[in-house]
């Protein structure tokens, strides 16, 4: 391989001056759904996810009812949702866990972030019988949820 040589491995790039696989993404075909109430962390997210997936499809909803509209919109146009990121606390009455035990078919990644504990997190979730999800606590690092959203796309 010679110093420009690149090397794709399904979705994988890998140059030979890097040390970190790069993510080739048709990042068209993805698409985001981001359940968070406080607006002011849009900038981030959107950050986040454009290092990962540039040119991905994004959703954002500060609610789980207006998330379950959208989950429910996606899935009667044929579609489901790659990733979604969710806040546990969220504008109304329900949260991004409820969302989570009533349509975890729908995407195939599940990234919770809150401010519990991790204790608390799996406190809340431990008597649920579904996959173990994905949690970051806040405060957020930018570097930690590119690094997450990198192995959540590489999952799948």
């Amino acid at each position: 391989m010679n110093n420009n040589a690149v090397s794709n491995i399904e979705g994988l790039r890998m140059d030979s001056t890097s040390t970190q696989p790069e993510l080739l993404v048709r990042a068209a075909q993805y698409h985001v759904l981001i359940m968070e109430d406080d607006v002011t962390f849009k900038p981030f997210w959107y950050k986040a996810v454009a290092q990962v997936l540039p040119n991905a499809h994004i959703d954002w909803v500060a609610s789980e009812e207006a998330a379950e509209r959208r989950v429910k919109k996606m899935t009667l146009d044929g579609k489901k949702y790659d990733i979604i990121i969710a806040d546990i606390f969220l504008a109304g009455r329900k949260t991004g866990i409820d969302l989570w035990t009533r349509f975890s078919e729908v995407a195939d990644e599940f990234l919770f972030v809150s401010s519990l504990s991790e204790e608390k997190f799996n406190k809340l979730i431990q008597a649920i019988e579904f996959s173990y999800p994905v949690y970051l606590q806040k405060p957020l690092r930018l570097a930690d949820c590119v690094d997450m959203l990198k192995q959540l796309v590489l999952k799948n």
